[in-house]
């Protein structure tokens, strides 16, 4: 060997000190090797130089075969994990769908179903009700009418015989037509319930259809999410199998270099003037990670700089990514606010919104407040022309699955390689900042605000099985006690008011929702979450006081403020509809009335809202409520008095029809009348009567008072001879006003009256000492009842002409 040739056993003992471990060994002999190479070449030792060259081709070949085991075992272990971690994201796909949708499906399928039943049980039993509580009423044939007057006739002659045998012919006759009467009806109440069995059948199989039909979309809902998380798992394999592709053919395109010397070895021009750019370039030059890492976050908070002179906002320098916060925004105050927190420790905000600055490309962060908690979106702007590089993330309330897009979009977008992405080796919570002590020392100072428009429309939670209560109403609602406490009226009418004909309210797992039963959506917002929002607002700014008059004309102020648009000052025509039927109903709403019982009163009510709608027109303070409260409870005293009116003439009809002389407890109808004793009797009480004495010569008449067939509460005055029914003045003049009617020829009855009969000797009556005024017989107080009670009055002059 040459004397240039140093010692193996030095040469190994140096080396081997210097670098630790197989590697180096290697590639410090490798470098040797190539200086003996040159040095034999130089001093011609050829043999020498040959073997130089073999032992450095094979220590080459073996480094080469190394980092190639060491790169495709790298592959390797990526492409497994990569794998575990799309088969966790099955796993919980499938977790979540199978313990939480698909029952959430089961049981609103089950509250469908439900509420089907207990409508439909409802209309079966409102059927029914109706049948029992319609009277039935047979009304007698022709031909037994005419029987009964000429058996009235005989009676009248004396002839009790043949009146007997008439009689009898009349009963079988009359039982023979109320027979198929009843069969008549028992018919019609059968095609009634047949009808109704039919509707609910159709309706039935409509829900059914529509159940069907929501499965469906929630199965392809289903495929169409796990169709999507197969796309995202190939994309992301494809890339992990490009990147790793392309790694292996540029190792086997440039292979390992050993010429030259080490590149850190080359020292930089001294620079004649230091500044920032120099520091930066200086730092970027130098090959050390901490070195480097500085450099960049400087360069990055450079051009923060630079943005946040166009944009407020306040700049966190970090060591890695500069941050510039927008909007530091609010602790999230939801339900179960401590549940949604980073590390048990860290608050999340809401209404955050942040921007951190990759390179040239920009990504900004935002959170609000949603219905199960805080939700987060990302914008990716990339610095390009092309618009398909925008990526806008939806809202989710999953940060990891949206982190994992975010990743996967910007390992696409960084193909080459080129890019630092250790600044999102931290997480998200980092990466943007929710985690800085100075965000949450932010959170501490910052206040929920009260606008209207900052609040999100949450759900209404409720402890109780059933109903919830005041407190959740008002949390739902963004009450604050301790600035609205003299506003919890609007709760308490919130709460209290019924809820649209075609909505049906359900609570799932201690969460309210409402289903249109038209459309069969179901909602988490409540029909009138935005009026009573807005009453809310107004309230605040006027300060109603807590007295019924005050609230009262606040609500009517307001009510007529949403109609008008007042809010808006180029607002000049107030030209709009008043009184519609939903006016109606919410001035009955603030005034305490009910129109189903006391339908009588919307004419007092429409009358309140042209006196309101002229009020607000001319902007004057709203007023006169007592006043409109005075009239309607007059309106009450004399719906109250016709109505008291009208028990007294049933009462006394009915003791007019009976007995003065049978017992309380067991009165008979009567059938004659003394003209000379002026009283009611029924056979056997007046043959007892005037058996003896003067009472037998006694003039009498027979009598059949009867109950008129339509208002079921006069006595029957005239005998329609083709309507076959007996009805007082008042009915027939309203049966008989228009159409073929008029020509029907009515049969005069004999009628009690106070110019010809003197006043029964009754308790009804006072025993004959009771007031003429205090008679209400043939008063019409039933028609004046139903009049009064009628939701719109009419009212006629003498000749029936409406005024």
């Amino acid at each position: 060997a040459p004397a240039t040739s140093p010692p193996e056993s030095t040469r190994n003992l140096t080396f081997a000190s210097r670098l630790g471990g197989e590697e180096g060994l290697r590639e410090c002999t490798i470098r040797v090797l190539e200086i003996y190479k040159k040095q034999c070449d130089r001093d011609g030792y050829f043999d020498e130089a040959w073997e130089a060259s073999e032992s450095l081709r094979k220590l080459k070949y073996e480094q080469t075969r190394v980092l190639r085991e060491e790169v495709r075992r790298r592959h390797a272990e990526e492409l497994r994990s990569l794998q575990k971690y799309i088969q966790q994201q099955r796993t919980e796909y499938y977790r979540q769908w199978e313990e939480e949708r698909l029952p959430n499906l089961k049981r609103a399928v089950e509250d469908i179903r439900e509420s089907l039943v207990r409508r439909q049980a409802l209309a079966r039993d409102e059927l029914h009700r109706k049948l029992r509580k319609r009277r039935y009423r047979v009304a007698a044939s022709g031909k037994v009418l005419d029987m009964l007057a000429r058996a009235r006739s005989l009676t009248l002659r004396e002839d009790y015989g043949k009146a007997r045998l008439l009689l009898g012919e009349v009963e079988k006759e009359d039982s023979r037509s109320r027979m198929e009467e009843q069969a008549h009806e028992e018919d019609r109440v059968c095609r009634l319930m047949r009808e109704l069995a039919d509707r609910q059948r159709k309706e039935r199989t409509m829900v059914e259809g529509k159940i069907q039909d929501m499965r469906q979309e929630v199965l392809r809902q289903q495929q169409r999410e796990f169709e999507d998380l197969e796309r995202r798992a190939g994309r992301k394999l494809a890339a992990l199998r490009t990147k790793q592709k392309k790694e292996l053919s540029e190792m086997v395109r440039d292979g390992p270099s050993f010429e030259g010397g080490r590149a850190d070895e080359a020292t930089a021009a001294p620079a004649s003037r230091t500044t920032c750019f120099s520091i930066i370039e200086s730092l970027v030059g130098n090959k050390d990670p901490t070195m480097r890492a500085q450099a960049k976050a400087v360069s990055a908070a450079e051009e923060l700089q630079d943005f946040r002179r166009e944009r407020e906002g306040q700049l966190i320098i970090r060591e890695q990514a500069p941050l510039l916060v927008v909007s530091f925004g609010q602790k999230y105050s939801g339900p179960n606010s401590s549940k949604y927190k980073i590390e048990g420790k860290y608050h999340i905000p809401v209404n955050y919104k942040a921007i951190l600055k990759w390179g040239d490309d920009e990504m900004v962060v935002l959170t609000r407040q949603g219905p199960f908690g805080p939700e987060f979106q990302i914008i990716y702007l990339p610095k390009s022309t092309v618009a398909d590089d925008f990526t806008l993330f939806d809202w989710n309330s999953n940060m990891t699955q949206l982190w994992d897009e975010l990743l996967t979009v910007l390992e696409t977008m960084d193909e080459g390689g080129t890019r630092d992405m250790t600044v999102f080796t931290q997480g998200p919570w980092y990466v943007f900042g929710l985690t800085e002590d100075a965000v949450q020392l932010e959170l501490d100072k910052v206040k929920k605000k009260d606008d209207t428009e900052d609040l999100v429309d949450g759900i209404l939670y409720c402890e109780e099985p059933d109903k919830p209560t005041l407190e959740e109403y008002q949390r739902y609602l963004g009450v604050q006690p301790e600035v609205d406490d003299h506003f919890v009226w609007i709760s308490h009418e919130f709460m209290n008011e019924s809820l649209p004909a075609n909505y049906y309210q359900y609570t799932n797992a201690g969460m309210v929702y409402w289903v249109n039963a038209v459309t069969q959506e179901s909602t988490w917002k409540h029909p009138h979450y935005d009026k009573y929002k807005k009453m809310l607002s107004a309230a605040r700014i006027n300060r109603p006081l807590p007295h019924w008059k005050t609230i009262m004309s606040f609500q009517v102020e307001f009510l007529f403020s949403e109609l008008f648009n007042l809010n808006d000052p180029s607002k000049t025509d107030f030209d709009v509809p008043i009184e519609t039927v939903n006016n109606v109903f919410e001035l009955a709403r603030i005034f305490k009335v009910d129109i189903k019982e006391e339908p009588y009163l919307t004419h007092v009510l429409e009358r309140a809202l042209r006196h309101y709608a002229d009020v607000v027109r001319s902007k004057r303070a709203v007023g006169g409520v007592e006043e409109f409260r005075n009239l309607m409870q007059r309106y009450r005293d004399v719906v109250q008095q016709f109505e008291k009116a009208n028990e007294l003439e049933s009462e006394q009809v009915t003791s007019l029809r009976q007995c003065v002389e049978c017992p309380d407890d067991n009165k008979e109808p009567a059938v004659l009348y003394c003209d000379n004793c002026k009283d009611m009797l029924c056979q056997p009480c007046f043959d007892r009567l005037h058996c003896k004495g003067q009472r037998q010569n006694h003039k009498r008449t027979w009598v059949e008072l009867g109950i008129c067939a339509e208002c079921d509460s006069s006595l029957a005055q005239l005998h329609c001879v083709q309507c076959q029914d007996a009805l007082c003045y008042s009915c027939y003049e309203q049966i008989h006003i228009r159409g073929g009617r008029r020509n029907h020829v009515p049969i005069v009855l004999r009628s009690f009256s106070l110019s010809m009969h003197t006043i029964p000797a009754s308790s009804t009556f006072a025993f004959g000492a009771i007031s003429p005024a205090a008679v209400t017989i043939g008063s019409n107080a039933a028609r004046n009842l139903a009049i009064s009670m009628s939701p719109w009055v009419v009212f006629e002059d003498e000749c029936e002409v409406k005024v």
